[in-house]
């Protein structure tokens, strides 16, 4: 029963999911393997904590019917909150605009509605036909589980300053995280494809392409002997830069249509651009727009770091203002600028879904217990698990970029769904004499087990 429910579950509530992302119009994406898991993990928890009081209760004397209807009974209402959670913190992810964000954020959400479908209608009956068995080593799990508990409840003040410390500590080693995104991240050092990519820099003038289009000015002609001068001008100062390969604009283009353009004195070539855009046109499309009169400076960049990427961006911006006339209007693009500048954006957006999530999940739990108290020991239990993945990250030097951040998300779900089941049990035994420790007991092993999982 303890195999079965669970790995049977996860499967159902896959397929499940897939027919209705499918019935949404929801597409797979390079990030669905992490939205499977995801669900794949919802269901076996949800399964595992149902098996395992259902495993309680038949210890404590119950038949196989009565032990597993009582344990479906007191695990609906923990797995119905957790799978409000999960769902509400990606459908958060819509917030980002992103499509293949919002996509996981809502296959997500499908697929945890799926899983308490599948675990509630499922789990029972296979308990019935599968009386579950005490684990051979869930005595000795019990065991420490309820001495971890006894130790933390003799120095409650002790435990949380060290608790708070701890925060500390991680809150500092969280300000070493950066923001950080170039191209091909995700990929070791040596992949190939990183290895062919140093090799197109070093060798072919690299492939990350940067753009800066400079707009004709308001008056006066956009092709004056003084306009022309100030793009070579910038194109040259660009090529200088840190991280620049190499830059070449329409004045580069004249000097290579023909020979005898080398002769030609260099104050001078500026004033052949309008003869160029009648006999070569299609030669001077990749530098200069004919009907707007925008000009193009194009730029090789090597595949850097998110810092040294934005102060380049700044950096040209500055040198426009300087060598065109602080009232230019200049727009950077390409690949090199939006790699880098949406994932900061994407990282912005990720936060306000956070706090998003974070505000629903008070929201659903304010209104499931109506105790304040319940909420507040939540947030801290919940925040504090987010400030240590964020220290680890920033001691072991885990940058922070889209990628991280649907991980961070689907970290604070799995740590949701632990305090739930831990509150719930809470919430169920507050009348007895005992509570906290009837509510580790319910609640330890399966929140020791799925956290394993």
């Amino acid at each position: 029963a303890g195999v079965a429910a669970p790995l049977l579950v996860a499967a159902l509530s896959l397929l499940l999911s897939l027919g209705g992302m499918a019935l949404a119009g929801v597409p797979t994406n390079i990030l669905s393997p992490a939205a499977f898991i995801l669900i794949m993990l919802v269901g076996i928890s949800d399964s595992i904590h149902i098996v395992s009081r259902c495993s309680e209760l038949r210890r404590d004397g119950m038949g196989p019917s009565a032990a597993a209807a009582a344990a479906a009974r007191q695990m609906m209402l923990p797995c119905l909150l957790t799978s409000l959670t999960t769902a509400g913190v990606f459908a958060a992810l819509g917030l980002t605009r992103v499509p293949m964000i919002v996509e996981l954020g809502r296959a997500v959400a499908i697929g945890s509605a799926a899983a308490f479908a599948v675990s509630w209608l499922l789990v029972p009956p296979l308990l019935v036909l599968l009386p579950p068995r005490p684990p051979p080593g869930e005595g000795r799990i019990r065991t420490a589980v309820d001495r971890l508990h006894a130790a933390v409840l003799a120095r409650p003040r002790a435990f949380v300053t060290a608790s708070a410390i701890a925060a500390i500590a991680f809150l500092a080693l969280s300000l070493r995280v950066e923001v950080n995104s170039p191209l091909l991240a995700d990929l070791r050092d040596d992949h190939p494809v990183q290895e062919t990519n140093r090799f197109l820099e070093k060798e072919f003038g690299g492939v990350v392409s940067l753009d800066l289009l400079v707009w004709p000015p308001e008056a006066g002609q956009p092709y004056s002997k003084e306009r022309m001068e100030g793009i070579s001008r910038l194109a040259g100062r660009v090529e200088e830069l840190p991280g620049v390969l190499n830059a070449d604009s329409a004045m580069d283009m004249l000097r290579q249509l023909h020979p005898l353009l080398d002769r030609v004195p260099e104050e001078e070539i500026g004033l052949l651009m309008p003869s160029a855009l009648l006999l070569v046109e299609e030669e001077v499309r990749a530098w200069v727009n004919p009907d707007e009169h925008v000009q193009r400076i194009r730029m090789r960049i090597r595949n850097l770091p998110t810092d040294e990427a934005m102060a380049l961006f700044d950096e040209l911006g500055r040198l426009a203002g300087e060598e065109l006339g602080p009232g230019s209007r200049v727009l950077l693009t390409g690949q090199g600028y939006f790699g880098q500048v949406a994932n900061h954006r994407i990282i912005q957006i990720f936060k306000s879904s956070f706090l998003f999530g974070i505000g629903s999940v008070c929201l659903v739990l304010l209104l499931a217990f109506r105790q304040t108290g319940y909420v507040a020991a939540l947030l801290a239990a919940n925040l504090f698990p987010m400030l240590a993945v964020f220290g680890l990250m920033g001691l072991a030097g885990i940058d922070l970029r889209y990628t991280s951040a649907v991980v961070l998300t689907v970290a604070f779900g799995i740590v949701v769904d632990d305090s739930i089941h831990a509150l719930s049990q809470l919430h169920a035994a507050r009348a007895k004499a005992r509570p906290l420790s009837d509510a580790v007991r319910s609640a330890g092993i399966g929140i020791s087990w799925t956290s394993a999982t």
